[in-house]
C-alpha cells in the first residue's frame, strides 16, 4: 500500500476532526480585533463571519461538544 493511499484511507477516517479543529483555529484568529497599520484605529471581529463558523461547526461537532465549546468560547470572552 502507497503512503498517498494510507493518507487517503487516514483523511477518509478522520476528515470531520480535521473540518472541526481548522474552524475552531479559523475561529479563533476570525474573533480578534485587528490592529490597523500605523495607526490607532481597530478593526472588530466580523461577527457574521463568526457565527457562519459556529453554525459550520454545529453541524459537525455532537452536540455535547458543540455547547461545551460555546460555553468556553463564552468564558474566554467574559474574561477579556
Amino acid at each position: 500500500m502507497s503512503e498517498y493511499q494510507n493518507i487517503a484511507e487516514f483523511l477518509q477516517d478522520h476528515e470531520d476532526e480535521i473540518v472541526v479543529i481548522a474552524l475552531k483555529k479559523y475561529y479563533d484568529l476570525c474573533n480578534r480585533p485587528n490592529k490597523i497599520d500605523n495607526s490607532d484605529m481597530v478593526i472588530e471581529p466580523d461577527q457574521e463571519i463568526l457565527d457562519a463558523i459556529a453554525l459550520v461547526l454545529k453541524d459537525f461537532m455532537a452536540p455535547s461538544e458543540y455547547l461545551k465549546w460555546k460555553t468556553s468560547i463564552a468564558t474566554k470572552e467574559e474574561q477579556e
